[in-house]
């Protein structure tokens, strides 16, 4: 029996510290790595512009859940937060690994 048809399951990265977060749904829009907004990025840009953290892996153009509120593992992320970017999203609290379970 030859099987030519694959399909190919991927894990996302754990990113929260807690099981507490908001979200809201926006429209993936600029120019990404193949074509794909990653889970974890900075959204719209890793600066001061940053609206949210993507939830899900989300191709450009299409709905995309957007966090905006929780607790996060800065480690966990694509990229690492900058100073800018944390000051923009304000509802969302960015720990180190080394924070979890021992605060």
């Amino acid at each position: 029996m030859n099987i030519s048809d694959k399909t190919v399951y991927t894990v996302e990265q754990n990113i929260f510290k807690s099981a507490h977060h908001v979200a809201f749904t926006d429209t993936a829009e600029g120019t990404w790595p193949g074509n794909i907004v990653p889970h974890g990025a900075i959204y719209p840009a890793n600066d001061a512009t940053a609206r949210g953290v993507v939830y899900h892996d989300t191709e450009v153009g299409q709905p995309m859940t957007l966090i905006v509120e929780g607790h996060l593992l800065a480690p966990a992320l694509p990229a690492e937060p900058t100073a800018a970017a944390q000051g923009a999203l304000k509802q969302i609290s960015f720990y180190d690994l080394t924070t979890v379970g021992g605060e």
